[in-house]
């Protein structure tokens, strides 16, 4: 019926009947989504993972619009793991993409705000930028959330000796 439902709607367009021709557009888009299925949350776990596991042997490879493509394909599929986010964060910043690199660890941390990997990771996306007090301070909230994180105190260290120098 979704076929007979599409070809009405490009009748009624052709004869000028546009708001009708939307509406058995609607109830045809509407129907198809409704057959569409619905993955278990596990497999959907499952397939965010293997397409995340291809996107790592991308970005190993140095082959980041690939990888890019792989890490939205898993957050497609599980947009609540924040280490997805940090992952293509991890790959934008490898490719000098510092913009969508710090929109992706934000939204790390929007699900997950004490995500210590997205904390070091926004850090010294800060340090490089040159936003030094907000780099020590996104690294002292990582050391918070885990005191033994080695990344963390070495980049916090780097980053006090630095400024006392400068």
């Amino acid at each position: 019926y979704t076929e007979a439902r599409l070809n009405l709607a490009i009748t009624l367009a052709d004869m000028g009947a546009y708001s009708e021709a939307l509406k058995e557009y609607e109830l045809a888009k509407e129907r198809e989504e409704a057959k569409a299925p619905i993955l278990p949350t596990h497999a959907q776990s499952r397939l965010a993972n293997a397409h995340a596991d291809l996107a790592k042997a991308y970005q190993e490879l140095g082959l980041h619009p690939q990888a890019v493509h792989e890490y939205e394909k898993a957050i497609a599929l599980a947009p609540r793991f924040p280490d997805l986010h940090c992952n293509l964060a991890r790959c934008f910043m490898e490719a000098g993409d510092g913009d969508r690199a710090r929109a992706a660890l934000e939204r790390a941390l929007e699900i997950h705000p004490a995500y210590v990997d997205a904390l070091v990771q926004l850090g010294l996306l800060l340090y490089q930028s040159r936003e030094m007090a907000q780099a020590v301070s996104t690294w002292e909230k990582a050391l918070a959330a885990d005191p033994a994180n080695v990344l963390a105190q070495i980049y916090l260290r780097m980053a006090r000796e630095g400024s006392a120098r400068g």
